[in-house]
């Protein structure tokens, strides 16, 4: 858009939660009815962050007896309105399993207004901070054993447009870490980029500690990953397994696994679990994966992906794989292909998915979130009540 140069295209990427408003799609196979007012998840004293709703559920249990979930709060620009959404991360917190949910008081990553320099002022711009995964991590030291990775990228409006496009090339995986969900939380460390990332940003908060297409350069590594998006983390006795979106502005982006030490401070790539072209195979108009959540149950481990869907790259719920083998990035097959073992779906007709996972009785097992673009409240999150075995 003018003077500005966009490497991405306005929703490219349908993982970033604050989507573009879309004409309804047809909806994937319900297999569950889901987003009723009922099973809707709500977050009390929520301060004015998310008038516009809440999206993006990472939901640990560190064994206390309290439920602690980062989340994504969306609130309309005081100037432009939904068009241009500010979004930032919070913590939240459950002492009864997920059914209920209280706000800490903890802004993470708030989104941040910034002018830019001339000939570019006349644009407005956010920084948006969304997308996160929460961990609590045993083996660390007790000053870092909550870990919170996200997305943080640059969002730009003209004033006129319908859409405010986002900046990818501006943009970077985030990680902060804490001794408690409520802080302190350290500073911020600019974690991740990938080929995409602009040296014009190694200013704001400093050079990316790890470039990863330089790391892993491959085609089959990490080589054509521009952007990384939808972070998830799995603690193991070995290191924090992350799994992202690796975005190549093509139809042949991937779900891509990191293990990586307990502390971040170096990571080895252990594989892809799946390609964006292997979408069609469980849905004739899907065309990509986003959205990762990684989540152990007793023996068994599980990847749940949000299939993005035709056209407009929208969220079409939630698929549950098996993996198989960590070390490999490999889920268990049937057939020649990743075995679907269940799925969530939300409303026919909505832009729905984004999955996390609540554990016990009285917790909502599977939750996601789900979009409406002609209300106030345009993101809210629900308890499908599937759970994993």
């Amino acid at each position: 858009m003018n003077r500005i140069r966009f490497a991405f295209v306005t929703c490219l990427f349908a993982a970033i939660a604050a989507a573009c408003t879309a004409p309804p799609v047809r909806s994937a196979p319900a297999n569950i009815a889901v987003a009723t007012p009922a099973k809707q998840m709500r977050v009390k004293n929520v301060p004015a962050d998310a008038v516009g709703g809440i999206f993006d559920p990472s939901v640990v249990d560190d064994g206390s007896g309290k439920l602690w979930m980062s989340y994504s709060t969306v609130r309309p620009s005081a100037k432009h309105g939904k068009v241009f959404p500010q979004i930032g991360t919070r913590i939240a917190y459950s002492t009864n399993g997920g059914v209920d949910w209280t706000d800490a008081d903890v802004t993470v990553a708030p989104p941040e207004e910034v002018k830019l320099p001339p000939p570019h002022n006349k644009f407005d711009a956010v920084w948006v901070n969304e997308v996160s995964s929460l961990a609590y991590d045993s083996y660390a030291r007790p000053e870092s054993r909550w870990k919170l990775v996200w997305h943080r990228y640059l969002r730009v409006y003209d004033g006129k447009s319908r859409d405010a496009p986002r900046l990818f090339e501006h943009g970077w995986i985030s990680q902060r870490s804490a001794p408690s969900p409520t802080g302190p939380w350290s500073p911020e460390r600019k974690l991740m980029v990938g080929k995409g990332y602009s040296d014009a940003n190694n200013n704001t908060i400093g050079p990316p500690e790890m470039r990863l297409d330089r790391l892993f350069p491959g085609r089959d590594q990490l080589g054509r990953c521009l952007v990384y998006t939808e972070p998830s983390m799995l603690v193991q006795k070995d290191g924090i397994y992350t799994a992202f979106h690796c975005a190549t502005g093509r139809s042949d982006g991937r779900i891509v696994l990191l293990r990586c030490d307990h502390e971040f401070q170096s990571c080895t790539y252990q594989g892809a679990f799946l390609e964006d072209d292997e979408a069609k195979r469980y849905g004739r108009d899907f065309d990509g994966f986003s959205a990762t959540e990684m989540v152990s149950r007793g023996a068994r481990t599980y990847l749940l992906v949000t299939p993005t869907r035709s056209p407009g790259s929208l969220y079409a719920g939630c698929l549950i794989f098996e993996i198989e083998s960590l070390e490999k990035a490999k889920l268990k097959a049937s057939d020649g292909k990743a075995a679907v073992v269940d799925k969530v779906n939300g409303d026919e007709g909505t832009f729905n998915g984004a999955c996390g996972y609540i554990p016990g009785d009285v917790g909502g097992g599977v939750v996601f979130g789900q979009f409406w673009p002609d209300d106030q409240q345009q993101f809210r999150l629900f308890r499908s009540g599937k759970k994993l075995d």
